[in-house]
């Protein structure tokens, strides 16, 4: 969570945990902080069952922001999709809006999934096909989805990927310079509904529940429109950052082509949309770059800091993020 945000929460949170209870009638007591690199996630028990919390600053969503991410959720659990159910509050809301000084948090409740995320490492053949399965519903049903309103329909991909970029210090001009260029191109790729769409755009393997070998995707909160290559190369990039894929080539040729075989279960996309897997690698490659400087986290453990290696000169000479992979 951006800093100011924490500070926010850290300084009232008496008085907002008060009001969570009060709207969606929780025993703060039994609420349990999990963390949150966006928003503070807490899970709680009512009536045997469990539920997941979420309290979203205003720096980070407005409410038709919020309500745009959870009407999607609601439309894919309703055709199909292995997706957490949205809770109403005590009002009959989908979140409720509680002020703090000049700003606000929103609040929103979840069912929680039975199950747990897994390691990269155990996934095996099975699980990386339903992984792509559950992508190539997502985009099978994105052709036919239209937001409730205007207002709450969510943004393209380049409102949000560099939004930031003001936050990575001046003095790294040929990464900033490179980033600019890769969203440039990228922006004069065709759109059209067979390839674009509203996606989930951020499904690794920690938004992956695994319960009894079934799949529930979680956390929509950066859901957008974007290419539908876009979205399956996600799984694909954090399985070569999390695991040794990244230095071997051919296990991690056969990892995106089990992807590439569950996806086409569900969608038939132009195998043309492949060929930019290398480029929509490099995005998300600059935007994880962007938004760790940005929550000032450049530093925030291990698996931020063999990340960040040598990542700065990796963005500006635009090197591939791995090599020896055919996409099509």
């Amino acid at each position: 969570m951006d800093p100011r945000s924490q500070t926010l929460y850290d300084n009232h949170n008496e008085s907002i945990l008060g009001k969570v209870s009060a709207l969606f009638s929780i025993d703060i007591e039994k609420l349990k902080l999990l963390g949150g690199f966006e928003s503070l996630v807490f899970e709680f028990e009512k009536d045997t069952r469990c539920y997941i919390l979420k309290l979203t600053h205003s720096l980070h969503r407005t409410p038709d922001q919020v309500t745009g991410e959870l009407e999607w959720v609601d439309y894919l659990s309703k055709n199909g999709v292995s997706v957490c159910a949205v809770i109403p509050s005590a009002n009959g809301n989908l979140l409720e809006v509680i002020e703090v000084e000049d700003s606000y948090f929103i609040v929103y409740v979840f069912e929680k999934a039975p199950g747990d995320t897994r390691r990269i490492s155990d996934w095996d053949d099975n699980g990386i096909r339903g992984w792509g399965r559950i992508v190539g519903k997502m985009h099978a049903l994105t052709k036919d989805y239209r937001p409730g309103s205007e207002a709450t329909t969510r943004s393209h991909w380049y409102d949000e990927s560099f939004r930031h970029l003001d936050c990575v210090p001046e003095d790294q001009t040929k990464a900033k310079a490179a980033m600019i260029a890769l969203e440039t191109k990228l922006k004069q790729l065709p759109i059209d509904s067979d390839s674009y769409g509203l996606v989930h755009s951020d499904l690794h393997h920690g938004n992956l529940i695994v319960d009894d070998g079934s799949l529930v995707a979680i956390d929509f909160d950066d859901c957008n429109y974007n290419w539908f290559a876009y979205d399956l190369a996600m799984p694909f990039f954090y399985a070569i950052r999390d695991t040794s894929l990244g230095d071997d080539p051919a296990s991690a040729q056969r990892y995106w082509d089990l992807l590439k075989e569950g996806y086409a279960q569900e969608y038939s996309l132009d195998p043309v949309w492949f060929e930019y897997v290398p480029d929509f690698l490099k995005l998300r490659e600059a935007e994880l770059y962007v938004v760790l400087y940005m929550a000032d986290a450049i530093d925030d453990g291990d698996w931020v800091r063999a990340f960040m290696k040598d990542r700065t000169e990796r963005i500006a000479n635009g090197t591939p993020v791995i090599e020896g992979v055919k996409f099509v």
